[in-house]
């Protein structure tokens, strides 16, 4: 086991700052939280008017992949005092996240289909893309219609009655012009 002294830690603290991981680093360099403690680390489990957080729950690899469960034992449920550096490092990447849309992994998903189709693809191939059995499914669940495609679907549906229009006068006129 190596232990950095703490010039060093302090030139690695100083080197990951701007990480996006930075806030995450330095609570398990200072609180020393287990990784699968601060992977599953949630804001209901950070009180920062009382400066504390509550390992309730931890995240660990095992062969069925990432499986969230209890903390290790009874001795690993706890609350730690967070010192007023770390408060101010919290607030402040709540305040980065809350400037994010809140998008679940699943939200990505029904995001692919929505903007496939306002690319052109047809929808029986989104339903094969998302592995979905019936395209009503697909259509009905998972495909948001982009305020983009009305505008696109009303340019199209005009440009199509004005070439029919074109169309008709050109035949009118030939007509007029023979007659």
């Amino acid at each position: 086991m190596a232990v950095w002294t703490i010039e060093q830690l302090a030139a690695f603290l100083r080197f990951a700052r701007e990480d996006p991981l930075f806030v995450l680093r330095w609570r398990v360099a200072l609180r020393g939280l287990r990784r699968g403690e601060v992977a599953w680390l949630r804001w209901v489990d950070v009180d920062l008017e009382r400066r504390e957080l509550t390992v309730a729950h931890q995240l660990v690899h095992t062969d069925d992949g990432l499986v969230l469960c209890e903390p290790k034992s009874a001795a690993s449920r706890r609350t730690l005092a967070l010192d007023p550096e770390t408060v101010r490092l919290l607030r402040r990447q709540e305040r980065v996240q809350r400037r994010l849309p809140p998008v679940r992994l699943h939200d990505l998903r029904q995001g692919a289909a929505t903007l496939a189709l306002a690319s052109g693809t047809e929808l029986k191939v989104v339903q094969g893309t998302l592995g979905h059995a019936s395209i009503v499914l697909t259509a009905d669940t998972y495909v948001s219609v982009l305020p983009r495609l009305y505008h696109d679907s009303a340019k199209a549906t005009a440009r199509l009655v004005l070439k029919a229009v074109r169309a008709t006068n050109r035949k009118i006129g030939k007509a007029r012009a023979g007659a």
